[in-house]
């Protein structure tokens, strides 16, 4: 199986290209959408929790991805800290997407 990274700024023709491989039946991994998911696990959350705070949680106890962003994005090391709880989670999901999707054993 060959697989392809696709990469590239904010309205360069990343989901146009995928919609075409996906058209064509290549399976297409969204590593955005699958990390967006990890925010909704409990142990991801508690591990946000311990080292955030309650501030980048909203009244129903799900992350608010804009204060998440503005506290990340203002502290180099929270961001390395979410950046290392959540690509390694995204690839592990990425291996296991692979398994499923791969035509041959």
């Amino acid at each position: 199986m060959t697989e392809v990274g696709l990469t590239g700024n904010i309205g360069s023709g990343k989901t146009t290209v995928c919609r075409v491989f996906e058209s064509l039946g290549i399976p297409v991994f969204y590593s955005d959408v699958e990390a967006k998911k990890l925010y909704l696990r409990d142990d991801v959350k508690k591990e946000i929790l311990t080292i955030m705070g309650e501030k980048v949680f909203n009244n129903q106890g799900e992350i608010d991805f804009k204060n998440l962003a503005a506290v990340i994005f203002s502290n180099k090391e929270l961001l390395e800290f979410i950046n290392n709880l959540i690509h390694p989670l995204v690839f592990e999901n990425y291996r296991n997407w692979v398994k499923q999707n791969s035509r041959y054993p």
